[in-house]
């Protein structure tokens, strides 16, 4: 059996991480290795197989990425209006009057892009798993001023004359002109 070491020993709880979820995490002008994410009802109101993924990713990608799950929580410390302003979303989004079994998709749907616009980062669906760092995946390359590169997305091709981009993972330099609004 190994023996632990003090980097592993070291580790949050699940409910450190849980807890920490459920702050406000201001973004700075500096920072853009934000992973946004997205729960209607709030992440501790989520399966809790995607609490797991969300804390999985804290685990993987360490003190250098802020993890933000968002919400539509009245009073929540995530609740979408901290990060987005009114005026960039339609009136059903801030109203709640959307309709149908899958308005908390169709409000995630919503948000992505102006969060990467503003903000810069990668947007997580929080049903996806992060099997490695997303420094090594895409960002690297995204932050590097000297590439060409604004956004990296997955391809999901049906064919060879049919292919539409995932939007369950999409990262986005700040500003980049590709998600622009």
């Amino acid at each position: 059996m190994a023996t632990p070491t003090k980097e592993k020993s070291n580790r949050f709880t699940d409910a450190d991480i849980l807890s920490d979820l459920q702050t406000y995490k201001p973004v700075t002008d500096s920072h853009t290795r934000n992973v946004w994410a997205f729960w209607d009802k709030g992440l501790s109101n989520s399966p809790e197989w995607n609490q797991r993924n969300v804390m999985s990713w804290v685990r993987r990608l360490g003190p250098t990425w802020t993890v933000r799950v968002l919400d539509l929580v009245e009073g929540s410390p995530n609740h979408v209006s901290q990060y987005i302003p009114r005026e960039l979303l339609p009136d059903v989004f801030w109203n709640r009057t959307m309709t149908g079994p899958h308005v908390g998709q169709h409000s995630s749907d919503l948000i992505r892009l102006p969060l990467l616009y503003l903000y810069g980062g990668v947007w997580l669906d929080v049903g996806m798993l992060l099997f490695r760092s997303l420094d090594a995946l895409c960002w690297n390359a995204l932050e590097d001023p000297e590439t060409p590169y604004e956004v990296a997305a997955f391809r999901v091709s049906m064919g060879p004359e049919l292919s539409f981009l995932f939007n369950g993972f999409i990262a986005a330099r700040r500003g980049s002109l590709c998600i622009n609004l």
